[in-house]
């Protein structure tokens, strides 16, 4: 049903994977940002769930001032009193497609520098008709805030520096600005800030706006209590053009119901709301969940357009629209082209949308470059707060690395949960647990090893994360593992509703598997815990190493695992 695009990891697959087209030689604006960098033949845009850590990665690589670099600096440095505009200013919104040189920079890929197509902005006008203010001045970096500027006649102006973002960055404030700047070694291409800082655009009869230098670039740089300090990332030759396309506006009184597109073991909500001859669907894109995509009823048949604009990709950067497509098998791929619409079934007696059809969320309407595309699409009614189970799937498996003491790597397993039952009922993942399934025990994390933990626990919550140990996106949940010398290791679902708690079969990692088919959860009170030494002795303090630890729990049990202390 839906095409899964294959990342570095096999555990990537989840419902919001992408395209399994591929995607060479499309440049990106960054291996982990996902960000897209130009359209190069072909369809699909790649990203990871590392987008985020890796944008944040590259403003914590801070560049310094070549002091070698013979420009005029003649700039102040960011004032006490330093504006953030956070919150979206009042007045009227337009929505921008971006094209620029794009300049861009990741822990990863380094710098680059490429022709941007597929860039996205948004400038709200005051109602003075003469204050303006820009968001995302950067194509290949996110940030939070807005520009101020003003506009005289068929100028826009900016007067910079100016802060774009702010963020805590564990217990760090970091405050990125945009500024003008120019290049100071064409070889390099390096750019540093300019004396002028008052950034400009002309503004066409056709409301397209143009830099009023091409050569200047509105650049994003940091302030190291000396000088400025450009972070490698920034915009040349920017071109705004309106998109004239329109956000579909829901009538007030419309109500979404809990409908779901289900797939497998992946249950993804898609809201749909009823209003006469309307359909809307929320969900459809579910990196972006309020985007609304509007179709056509008639008797038993949901017609949706193809073409309808969703608005600004703020994750990526990019505009996102919904398309209908047809794909068909070349040289063992499948190629999509454009249709016109998507054509659902209506079943109002079991409460049902199915589609022989497919569907992309892409950066173009009218040409194919898509996130997320989905063949067949089936959505249902059902609501999760009365379900009865009974009887779970087991985890998928996903990817297992054995540890690497040599290079300091723990293992790490990564696996999937099902977010639907045996039945094919969709869960309530508030009430989905897992345990780790070790030795034929189920495993008991303790602080003293994990260090993200507070207390001990068993069954760990569907979609647990923590700063280092546990990670969890969507169904997809992975964690590191300390013990040593394990001869079986699995994992198993839990549906835990109240008094009443339904297990899945374990899922056992290969090369760890066990005959048993289920594990009988001991105590989990903890008597006693000593700890020895890798020649036996007892340690009474353990400082950071390697020991043998011993477990014993109030049933008399005893665990013995070889642990590292941090």
């Amino acid at each position: 049903m839906r095409k899964f695009y294959t990342t570095l990891s096999a555990l990537c697959i989840a419902w919001v994977s992408l395209s399994a087209q591929p995607v060479a030689p499309v440049c990106l604006k960054g291996a982990e940002s996902g960000q897209v960098a130009s359209v190069i033949a072909s369809q699909s845009i790649s990203k990871n769930n590392g987008r985020l850590a890796a944008r944040k990665a590259a403003k914590h690589h801070a560049f310094s001032v070549d002091d070698n670099v013979s420009v005029k600096r003649a700039v102040a440095g960011p004032s006490d009193n330093q504006p953030y505009i956070s919150e979206r200013p009042a007045g009227t919104s337009q929505f921008y497609s971006k094209t620029c040189i794009g300049y861009g920079y990741n822990w990863l890929m380094g710098r680059w520098v490429d022709e941007v197509d597929t860039g996205v902005s948004e400038i709200v006008t005051a109602p003075d008709g003469k204050t303006v203010y820009l968001y995302a001045p950067f194509a290949y970096y996110p940030t939070q805030g807005w520009i101020e500027g003003t506009r005289e006649g068929n100028v826009i102006t900016f007067n910079l520096p100016q802060m774009a973002n702010q963020e805590d960055y564990y217990g760090t404030i970091y405050e990125d600005y945009a500024l003008c700047l120019k290049m100071s070694d064409e070889e390099s291409q390096w750019y540093n800030p300019m004396e002028d800082q008052v950034y400009s655009f002309n503004v066409g009869e056709d409301g397209v706006l143009s830099s009023a230098d091409p050569s200047v670039m509105i650049g994003f740089c940091a302030w190291d209590g000396k000088n400025w300090a450009w972070q490698a990332c920034g915009d040349v030759d920017v071109t705004l053009t309106p998109i004239t396309d329109k956000i579909v506006e829901v009538p007030a009184d419309s109500e979404f119901e809990n409908w779901w597109m289900v797939d497998y073991i992946l249950a993804q909500s898609v809201p749909v709301s009823f209003s006469g001859s309307k359909v809307y669907f929320k969900g459809l894109f579910p990196d972006m969940p309020e985007a609304v995509v509007e179709g056509d009823m008639e008797g038993s048949k949901v017609t949706v357009k193809s073409g309808q604009f969703l608005g600004a990709y703020w994750d990526n950067l990019t505009p996102a629209y919904f398309i209908a497509v047809q794909g068909s098998l070349q040289g063992g791929e499948t190629i999509y082209d454009l249709c016109d619409e998507i054509v659902f079934d209506y079943d109002s007696q079991a409460r049902t949308l199915k589609s022989t059809g497919s569907y992309a969320i892409s950066v173009f309407k009218d040409r194919i470059l898509y996130y997320d595309v989905v063949d067949s699409p089936e959505i249902k009614f059902q609501s999760i707060d009365d379900v009865n189970v009974t009887s779970l799937l087991t985890p998928v498996y996903g990817i297992y690395y054995p540890e690497e003491p040599e290079y300091g790597y723990e293992a790490e397993l990564q696996f999937m949960l099902p977010q639907v039952d045996a039945d094919g009922q969709v869960l309530d993942t508030s009430k989905i647990y897992w345990n780790l399934i070790m030795d034929d025990e189920v495993f008991v994390f303790m602080p003293d090893e994990y260090m993200d933990l507070w207390e001990d626990m068993v069954n760990v919550p569907y979609g647990f994360n923590s700063d280092y140990e546990f990670f969890s996106e969507g169904c997809t949940n992975g964690l590191l593992i300390y013990p040593w010398g394990y001869d079986n290791l699995g994992v198993r679902s839990l549906y835990i509703d109240g008094d009443k708690t339904v297990q899945s079969d374990i899922m056992w990692v290969p090369g760890f598997e066990s005959a048993l088919k289920d594990v009988t959860l001991g105590s989990t009170e903890i008597k006693s815990i000593r700890y020895f030494d890798l020649q036996g002795r007892q340690v009474e303090n353990p400082s950071a190493g390697l020991y043998i630890r011993s477990v014993t729990f109030a049933d008399g049990r005893v665990k013995t695992s070889k642990i590292v202390k941090r």
